[in-house]
């Protein structure tokens, strides 16, 4: 009994020392599990969730099908001279042998408040070569996923189908359904205000301007997918919101037809749109709070992340 007792405590305070790690990533999980399954239904999220996990076994087993452009390989000034670095070819799986005379140069240089020798300096290069391995394995296993699960196209650009007109289309594709009750995605209003704000992703994407893109290697490869993915898991977060408050704004204060809710919000001068008109909704009873409903609010919800006064 004591010993389970001790093992039990023990745990705990794992736990709690990995607080900031393992323990955050799990609730994280949690939350956005619950956060997409209200928005798009349970269903739909558990489907996605079974395509990732089977896109990950196969893509773990395969080799990355591209490889990374050094930092020289983009577009260059052709009124500068060609980079012969010796220190950039040795990152890029060069030969070894240059070592010497990037060592003699380096010294040559200057000297540096931490004594360090051909060795160390070696053992960095082989660290800069496993860094450029596991960006290129992690990157290669996560548009292979990407692929699997239709979100990339085979040319690795983003999927603006699986975005845009699956989701307005009266049958849901990809293995989802829209008829879950309770879920946002089941209103074709919702569902369209979210393929448009897809859309605008990509068109901030790709009319993003290449010279930031052109500065990494990364980004020269996958700047605009990167951006437009960003772009669209800041829309989802929104657009999801604004479902979620539209309904508890209707479990509170009671529900209208269409209709009606139409010809309410624009009597009071709020947007057409419902899902926006519950956003400003919402924001107009919260700031009618006092401080002190504020204060408890926040306390009983525990929106602080903590119970502390």
């Amino acid at each position: 009994m004591i010993k389970g007792a001790l093992f039990l405590l023990g745990t705990v305070a794992t736990i709690a020392a990995g607080a900031g790690t393992y323990e955050t990533e799990l609730l994280r999980g949690i939350d956005i599990y619950n956060f997409r399954s209200k928005c798009w239904g349970k269903q739909n999220v558990d489907v996605y969730a079974l395509q990732m996990e089977k896109a990950k076994r196969e893509c773990m087993q395969m080799e990355p099908a591209f490889d990374f452009p050094g930092h020289g390989d983009g577009p260059q000034n052709p009124f500068l001279r060609p980079n012969n670095n010796p220190f950039e070819k040795l990152t890029k799986g060069g030969d070894f042998s240059d070592l010497q005379s990037l060592w003699r140069t380096k010294r040559d240089a200057s000297e540096g408040l931490i004594d360090v020798d051909e060795d160390d300096f070696y053992e960095y290069l082989q660290q800069v070569n496993d860094h450029r391995h596991f960006k290129q394995n992690a990157m290669g296993n996560l548009t292979c996923c990407l692929q699997k699960i239709g979100q990339l196209t085979e040319e690795m650009e983003v999927n603006m189908e699986y975005y845009t007109t699956a989701l307005t289309a009266e049958e849901a594709e990809y293995g989802f359904t829209f008829d879950i009750e309770g879920s946002a995605a089941k209103d074709p209003e919702w569902r369209a205000k979210i393929a448009t704000a897809y859309q605008d992703c990509h068109d901030l994407a790709e009319s993003w301007p290449a010279t930031s893109l052109n500065r990494s290697p990364i980004s020269r490869m996958f700047g605009r997918q990167m951006i437009f993915f960003k772009c669209a898991d800041r829309t989802e977060r929104r657009v999801c919101t604004e479902a979620q408050l539209l309904e508890n704004l209707e479990t509170f204060y009671g529900s209208e037809t269409d209709e009606e809710t139409a010809e309410r919000i624009a009597s009071i001068g709020l947007p057409e749109d419902k899902y926006d008109a519950a956003a400003i909704s919402t924001a107009v009873l919260h700031n009618a709070q006092s401080e002190e409903e504020k204060f408890v609010e926040r306390f009983l919800w525990n929106i602080d992340g903590d119970s502390s006064m």
